[in-house]
């Protein structure tokens, strides 16, 4: 980044976490302040000063002291967009520095000014998530900086590879789009990660070696997904009517259900989210599975334990 100020040329820095800090964890009790309406912890944000939910937008002022030992040890970890601007300010005070998130693009055509100040070259790093490696084109761009690539690497979701390959390739794209050469610097926990050394080889071998994966953990394109996500406020009940439409489901689709399993985000604004998997071959007669699917959920709704329960379809999500 130094040699790149010093050169007089632009780079771009891609945290895709926005906020300041992701967690308030009490260093005494280890208790960590979450969404009084999702399983989620509050994120940090210094500009307004306020512990905000990315799902329900709940939010309240900072506490400093532990909500459940009353601790004063309490201390923000990680590091969101709004962090990682500070800090790079801190490093280079003459830099020049803009912030591209959900949080500075709210305003109608803030984007467009972010875009204007890039192309004219009054910005000399400009920070943000996914956002800044989405179809910019600017000549003087020639290093790009990801941080804590681990994160998209690690997600619990079978298409974690390929979409961490794709946003590390676009934001590689940006950079040296004219005559200078690019720079593209990853930074990561897990540097052996195979997903990280295909990035520099041909695209086909990034392929090969998802698609063998994929064909060993039986995921589409080998097979075809249904998620069924059923919501309802009350825990036990939506537990309750899991099991019942699992003996529904089974009827059909006996060897092909996977759950139910609670989301990723398990409660969001006070609802409790579980989740079934059913993994089909792309040769199933999708008329029959169609029949199949509603004669199981017609059944389902007849139960008692269905009252109020919201269910949800996804075809290959």
């Amino acid at each position: 980044l130094h040699a790149c100020l010093q050169k007089g040329n632009q780079a771009i820095v891609l945290r895709n976490r926005r906020g300041y800090a992701p967690v308030l964890i009490c260093q005494d009790c280890g208790h960590i302040q979450q969404c009084a309406n999702c399983d989620i912890s509050l994120t940090y944000h210094k500009s307004s000063g306020e512990m905000r939910c990315h799902y329900c937008g709940f939010s309240h002022p900072i506490h400093h002291r532990c909500e459940s030992c009353a601790s004063l040890n309490v201390k923000l970890q990680g590091a969101g967009t709004e962090r990682v601007e500070e800090d790079l300010q801190a490093l280079f005070p003459l830099a020049r520095m803009l912030r591209m998130d959900q949080d500075t693009t709210r305003r109608k055509k803030a984007s467009d000014g972010i875009i204007d100040q890039m192309e004219k070259h009054a910005v000399d790093f400009l920070v943000g998530t996914q956002m800044v490696s989405k179809g910019l084109d600017f000549e003087k761009v020639i290093l790009a900086v990801v941080m804590n690539a681990e994160q998209m690497l690690g997600f619990p979701d079978f298409r974690a590879s390929e979409h961490a390959y794709q946003l590390l390739t676009q934001v590689a794209g940006r950079t040296g789009r004219r005559q200078e050469q690019g720079r593209v610097l990853i930074q990561s926990k897990t540097a052996d990660h195979a997903v990280l050394h295909l990035l520099q080889k041909p695209y086909l071998d990034f392929y090969n070696w998802e698609i063998s994966v994929r064909e060993q953990a039986l995921y589409p394109p080998f097979t075809r997904l249904i998620r069924l996500e059923m919501r309802h406020a009350n825990e036990p009940l939506v537990y309750a009517a899991a099991e019942a439409l699992k003996q529904e489901l089974q009827v059909h689709f006996e060897h092909a259900i996977l759950g139910p399993e609670p989301a990723l985000i398990s409660r969001i604004r006070n609802e409790y989210i579980l989740q079934f998997l059913l993994k089909l071959y792309p040769t199933a007669d999708t008329v029959k599975v169609r029949k199949f699917l509603i004669d199981s959920l017609e059944r389902f709704y007849q139960r008692a334990e269905a009252k109020g329960i919201r269910v949800k379809i996804e075809i290959d999500p």
